[in-house]
């Protein structure tokens, strides 16, 4: 009776985590990633062009300013908006930015 009772327990356990409900949790990568960026200040490492890269550590060089209101600012006076987007299953940043007005 033992054996029927831990096999009718395991099947039964079985069959309710394959009903029970689950977490829509595809905005929640976009929203950590929009913490992770804002009220930071990145630095360029280096640049590649073509097939040679560049290195910038120890130099000051280009940086943005991503703040918590989706507005940025960089090394060139540039000032704009950027977003999160997950395209392809890939985590992007869209910055569109305008000169100053000088």
């Amino acid at each position: 009776m033992r054996k029927y009772t831990i096999t009718f327990f395991f099947c039964l356990f079985s069959l309710l985590q394959l009903t029970s409900c689950s977490k829509d949790t595809s905005g929640q990568e976009i929203n950590l990633s929009y913490q992770l960026l804002s009220d930071k200040t990145w630095y360029l490492d280096y640049s590649i062009t073509g097939t040679s890269k560049k290195t910038y550590l120890g130099q000051s060089t280009y940086f943005i300013n991503f703040l918590k209101n989706n507005t940025t600012t960089d090394s060139d006076g540039l000032e704009g908006t950027y977003t999160v987007e997950k395209i392809g299953n890939v985590l992007q940043i869209h910055v569109q930015a305008k000169t100053s007005s000088r």
